[in-house]
């Protein structure tokens, strides 16, 4: 069973469309968390420490909700579970200072 050419550039034209909607929605939420993680630091004076906790457990939930008809897929299973863990600390870090930076910007 083939699929008609025109079928195909139609499938491939809303995949297209679909991937852009999903990058600008992406920044706009990448966005918002700045200006977020900015006014928390820097007008209420919660601790940087505080909200990239907050941040990160917000995550943790959502992705716990989100992935949970995938959660027992081998997929998800890391073959090389170290570097996951360096992998998570490097983000941590890197959330924590920019964090930082936004208080001073």
């Amino acid at each position: 069973m083939t699929v008609e050419p025109a079928t195909a550039e139609a499938s491939d034209a809303r995949k297209r469309l679909i991937a852009i909607g999903l990058m600008v929605l992406a920044s706009v939420c990448f966005a918002a968390l700045d200006a977020t993680a900015k006014y928390l630091v820097d007008e209420t004076n919660v601790p940087v420490a505080q909200v990239t906790w907050l941040r990160f457990a917000t995550h943790v939930v959502f992705s716990a909700v989100a992935l949970w008809p995938f959660a027992f897929r081998p997929s998800l299973r890391s073959a090389k579970p170290l570097i996951q863990v360096v992998r998570s600390c490097f983000m941590i870090v890197t959330t924590v200072l920019n964090f930082i930076a936004l208080k001073y910007l």
